[in-house]
């Protein structure tokens, strides 16, 4: 939820900009005209490059929030991880303690569901 608000914000703080950059006309062109300069780009190639800057700028703002996210993330994956290998050794270590030889909780699902995957890559044993 947080990645979508800040994906949301991203774009609603870039949305100045992209209208700006992206309009047909110069806005306040009278205005514009009268402070003109004989120098740097037309008006109209000002307003584009001013749209594109406040777009850049808007999305540099949301970025390392982004960033903190996917840190966020990664951070969580390692622990749900860590917890998923501590639970599945417990159980392991419980079913060879029972004289269990291997756990179908260790097999890959395509190893352990029937049908064509598993007859397919299912390791033969010296046993079957």
């Amino acid at each position: 939820m947080r990645v979508a608000i800040g994906f949301l914000d991203g774009l609603l703080d870039a949305l100045p900009g992209i209208l700006i950059m992206t309009s047909p006309g110069t806005l306040a062109a009278t205005y514009y005209l009268s402070v003109r300069h004989g120098w740097g780009p037309a008006p109209h190639q000002d307003q584009r490059f001013g749209g594109g800057l406040m777009l850049t700028l808007a999305e540099m703002v949301g970025l390392p929030f982004l960033a903190g996210q996917l840190a966020a993330w990664i951070r969580a994956d390692r622990a749900e991880a860590a917890a998923v290998d501590r639970r599945l050794d417990r159980v392991v270590a419980e079913r060879a303690a029972a004289g269990e030889r291997e756990p179908e909780l260790m097999r890959p699902w395509w190893e352990t569901d029937p049908g064509r995957l598993a007859d397919r890559f299912r390791p033969q044993r010296d046993d079957d």
